[in-house]
């Protein structure tokens, strides 16, 4: 079978999931540009983000003791 597929479809199970997939993605983005909260800055998101994944790694090493 030499059907190339689309990267989108060949990722998941169905045309029909891809389809579902894409409204989803599309339907965040829309909802996320209409955001009216101010807009965080890149580092200070990384830094946030950096911050959370410390905690959980210093819970899940706290956990194995």
């Amino acid at each position: 079978m030499n059907a190339k597929l689309s990267s989108i479809v060949s990722d998941v199970d169905s045309a029909d999931k891809a389809a579902s997939h894409a409204a989803w993605v599309h339907a965040k983005i829309t909802k996320a540009m209409a955001d009216s909260r101010p807009r965080v800055p890149h580092e200070e998101a990384m830094d946030r983000i950096s911050a959370m994944i410390d905690a959980a790694e210093q819970k899940f090493v706290a956990g194995l003791s």
